[in-house]
């Protein structure tokens, strides 16, 4: 397993710890038109505009997205890896929070490639 491969879990395992999972759930089509499941709280892209990509050290791409309906530059992001996979989408909800789903792969150490199904976190704060 490669050291960014252990951060990624890592990243994701401390996630699980801070809450339960999310329910609900739609689909969703990434950039290279494969469906994926993705939670329902995830933004509609017919509302977004594509404004960037950067690619990372290890290939990641990251297409940011604004959302011109609001004061910032950028709304929402998705993480592909170098063949093309969604591996996570982060984005700030109408109550300027950030919000992150990541594909169940990354926090499975036996996968052996994408689950295409992104969870989140509901954090015990939010909850209340």
């Amino acid at each position: 397993m490669t050291p960014k491969r252990i951060a990624l879990l890592a990243v994701g395992l401390l996630a699980l710890a801070a809450g339960a999972w999310a329910g609900d759930t739609k689909s969703m089509e990434t950039a290279i038109g494969v469906t994926v499941t993705v939670p329902a709280a995830l933004p509609e892209k017919a509302h977004l505009t594509p404004v960037g990509a950067v690619v990372l050290d290890g290939g990641l791409l990251v297409l940011l997205f604004d959302d011109l309906r609001t004061p910032r530059p950028v709304d929402y992001l998705e993480v592909y890896d170098p063949s093309g996979n969604l591996l996570e989408v982060a984005w700030i909800d109408e109550f300027g929070l950030v919000r992150l789903a990541w594909d169940l792969s990354l926090v499975d150490p036996d996968a052996d490639g994408p689950a295409r199904i992104l969870v989140m976190t509901v954090d015990a704060a939010d909850a209340i």
